[in-house]
């Protein structure tokens, strides 16, 4: 059964993903998404569209490589199966809105 999700599990995957970057290349992304951007590590999932956005801009077609870890953490961490073709941001959205009421 999915797990419901929550901004924290959207954090630790985007963090995930980040780590396999390394140390010093996750803390200068983080340094520039949020000088450029405004987008601080608590800040990404409030507006997912804009931060997917920013790391398209920063890593170009390389981008394509963290949203594929991205969309794989997602899944682990919330046994969800998302519909082909969705994006990473369009992932996060489909979780919100098919979040089981408390």
């Amino acid at each position: 059964m999915p797990k419901p999700v929550t901004d924290e599990i959207i954090i630790n995957v985007i963090d995930k993903g980040l780590d396999t970057l390394g140390a010093s290349a996750k803390q200068a992304l983080w340094y520039y998404l949020e000088k450029d951007f405004g987008f601080g590590r608590q800040k990404s999932p409030s507006d997912i569209d804009a931060f997917q956005d920013a790391l398209q801009k920063f890593f170009g077609i390389g981008y394509s490589f963290l949203e594929t870890l991205f969309k794989q953490y997602l899944q682990e961490a919330t046994g969800e199966t998302f519909p082909a073709g969705l994006n990473f941001a369009a992932c996060v959205h489909y979780l919100y809105a098919n979040k089981p009421a408390a």
